[in-house]
């Protein structure tokens, strides 16, 4: 076994044990004691998402180390999780539903930098709203071009 393939293996060993860890933990999380608040369960849901994420990406490492690689997936389901996630976050933060008074805010001193963190914002949601539409068009694109192979008889 070459170097590559041990690392490839230990890589995927370890994303495969921090996806269950996540997927457990979380589920248990949701289970007990109830949450009370509803983006808190979405939160949630979006790390057990994230853990079967790791998950099936570790053992896809591990089977291409073994020498059986499996075939891609079909969506980009991490773009998708990683845009998803962000469009959340700003969702929280602009709507001030969980209280961030912990969290280091910027100070503006002028208009111009106030505007400047706006634009900001606005340019996260739309990369992350690009990365979502990107992972689902890889998807609908195979489903094209595997439909558009076959001829009609």
């Amino acid at each position: 076994m070459t170097v590559k393939r041990v690392g490839l293996m230990l890589l995927g060993a370890a994303a495969a044990f921090l996806g269950a860890w996540l997927v457990l933990e979380h589920l248990l999380s949701i289970a007990w004691p109830p949450l009370w608040n509803a983006w808190s369960m979405i939160a949630q849901m979006f790390l057990v998402a994230i853990g079967i994420y790791l998950l099936c990406v570790g053992l896809r490492g591990i089977s291409a180390a073994i020498g059986d690689p499996r075939p891609k997936m079909r969506f980009g389901w991490g773009r998708i999780l990683l845009g998803s996630f962000a469009i959340y976050m700003s969702a929280l933060d602009y709507f001030q539903l969980v209280d961030f008074s912990r969290r280091l805010k910027l100070p503006t001193e002028n208009q111009t930098q106030s505007h400047s963190l706006g634009t900001t914002d606005l340019v996260i949601s739309i990369v992350s709203a690009v990365l979502v539409f990107s992972g689902i068009w890889r998807g609908v694109r195979k489903k094209m071009d595997q439909t558009a192979a076959v001829p009609n008889a």
